[in-house]
């Protein structure tokens, strides 16, 4: 796997690890504010990530049941015309 696509997959965890290392450091407002946005961030990759994916897996489930359905019809109309014979 290239190093580009591990640190896509991994980014928001280092986000939020990161963040709650500085709120949890209490050292100064600024690293507060800080790891309140890195855990923001976080939560909104991740959130995007999913939203994206559930909805790709539901065209493609989508996609193969109407591919079912219209080979479905294709055999059942191939089936009827062996029939009539003339």
């Amino acid at each position: 796997m290239k190093i580009e696509a591990i640190w896509y997959e991994y980014s928001p965890f280092v986000y939020a690890v990161a963040g709650i290392l500085s709120v949890s450091n209490y050292g100064s407002y600024i690293s507060v504010m800080s790891g309140i946005l890195l855990v923001a961030a976080a939560a909104t990759i991740l959130r995007m990530r999913w939203v994206y994916r559930k909805n790709r897996a539901e065209k493609t489930i989508r996609d193969k049941r109407a591919q079912r359905v219209a080979n479905r019809k294709r055999t059942r109309h191939a089936d009827m015309t062996d029939d009539l014979e003339f």
